[in-house]
């Protein structure tokens, strides 16, 4: 009997751990993250995929804003410049994501989201560049948040990576997925939950 009630117990737990949970391209998304003492919750997650090949999942966490209601139209403005703690994470699906592509692809992101005049902030961009150098390999996570005002803490697999202190790149970072030029439309529209 005893041993019944545990494997319930168990049953019950596990349950509630997934509840809400949601997989993309078989990577589990959380329906929330923790930042210091804040929780960001889930508004959105897909592949970025190029030529039929899942590269990553990419997913937005915020902390709940009353401001931030799902108004499909005013989503992505809504969400940049909310005074809310935002996180984009990367889950790396695929074993064809090289240090050296991640890194092109990051600077491919930073031309697009600066119409091509990131000089401002391109000290910010090398330092942000540099958690890449180190060998990626499939399963790896990053977390970038995103703190107004403050700027960006880059995490790879939760440990901490680096923080960079500048506003302006902090804005850049985030129109790479969620401005009016991303690097994925259809992934931006994922992310943001619509």
């Amino acid at each position: 009997m005893k041993s019944l009630i545990n494997t319930l117990a168990i049953i019950l737990l596990s349950l509630s751990i997934n509840v809400g949970a949601k997989s993309v391209a078989d990577i589990e998304i959380p329906e929330s993250i923790s930042f210091d003492d804040k929780t960001l919750l889930v508004q959105g997650a897909g592949v970025r995929s190029k030529f039929f090949i899942n590269l990553y999942v990419a997913s937005l966490f915020s902390e709940p804003d009353i401001n931030s209601k799902r108004l499909s139209a005013t989503k992505s403005y809504t969400v940049l410049n909310s005074q809310s703690i935002k996180a984009i994470r990367l889950n790396i699906v695929s074993g064809l994501i090289t240090s050296t592509r991640m890194l092109d692809s990051i600077e491919q992101g930073f031309k697009l989201a600066t119409d091509g005049d990131s000089k401002e902030i391109d000290i910010y961009i090398t330092k942000f560049i540099s958690v890449f150098d180190q060998p990626i390999e499939k399963q790896d996570q990053f977390t970038f948040i995103s703190e107004p005002n403050v700027g960006v803490h880059v995490l790879k697999n939760n440990q901490p990576l680096t923080s960079i202190n500048n506003e302006a790149f902090r804005q850049a970072l985030l129109l790479i997925w969620l401005g009016t030029s991303p690097v994925d439309k259809d992934l931006k529209r994922d992310m943001l939950g619509k």
